[in-house]
C-alpha cells in the first residue's frame, strides 16, 4: 500500500461524499450510507489490533461521517496508526 510501505493496513471505505469529481474511482458510494456501525469498527480494530500496522480513512469524505472523531480516537487508542 502506498500509504504505508513495508506495513500492514487495511482500508476503511466510508459512504458519502458532496464533492461529485468526474474522476471518481468509487461513484456508488457517492451518496451511500455506512453499513457498518461503530461498535463494529471498534470489535474489528481491536480484533486485528496485532495484525495492523496501518488503518487507511478513504472511499467517500471521511470527515463528513458522523462519529469520525470517534473512529479515529479509537484507532489511536488502539495504537494503530492512521
Amino acid at each position: 500500500m502506498l500509504d504505508y510501505p513495508d506495513k500492514t493496513a487495511c482500508i476503511l471505505w466510508f459512504a458519502g461524499c458532496n464533492m461529485r469529481c468526474s474522476y471518481c474511482y468509487n461513484p456508488e458510494i457517492v451518496s451511500g450510507k455506512g453499513k457498518y456501525s461503530f461498535e463494529d469498527i471498534k470489535i474489528f480494530l481491536h480484533s486485528r489490533k496485532h495484525l495492523l500496522d496501518a488503518v487507511v480513512l478513504s472511499g467517500g469524505e471521511c470527515l463528513l461521517s458522523n462519529g469520525i472523531k470517534d473512529i479515529i480516537m479509537e484507532i489511536k487508542a488502539v495504537g494503530i496508526f492512521s
